[in-house]
């Protein structure tokens, strides 16, 4: 169990900073339009997101795996009813 925990770690971790990457691509593209507002709006958007996207990555990696984390698994603002739902029978 220490070994595939270990190895979904590293994949959160991997996947989080490519998403960093990429973000630092983007914004260097970005930049350079300079005339076409719309799309260098959208370009930000797709940026922020993915540090969104890498900031919660890592958040999962820290909560799921820190043994001495003792409580709730905390939620981002931009999900904010989690995963506790009761199940409905069909």
């Amino acid at each position: 169990m220490v070994r595939s925990a270990r190895s979904i770690r590293k994949t959160l971790d991997t996947a989080a900073e490519n998403n960093e990457t990429a973000a630092l691509v983007v914004m260097r593209a970005a930049e350079q339009l300079e005339v076409h507002d719309v799309l260098r709006q959208q370009l930000l958007n797709v940026i922020h997101r993915l540090h969104q996207d890498a900031d919660e990555l890592r958040e999962i990696r820290d909560d799921v795996f820190e043994p001495n984390v003792s409580g709730p698994i905390s939620r981002s603002p931009a999900n904010p009813i989690g995963g506790n739902l009761p199940r409905v029978a069909n």
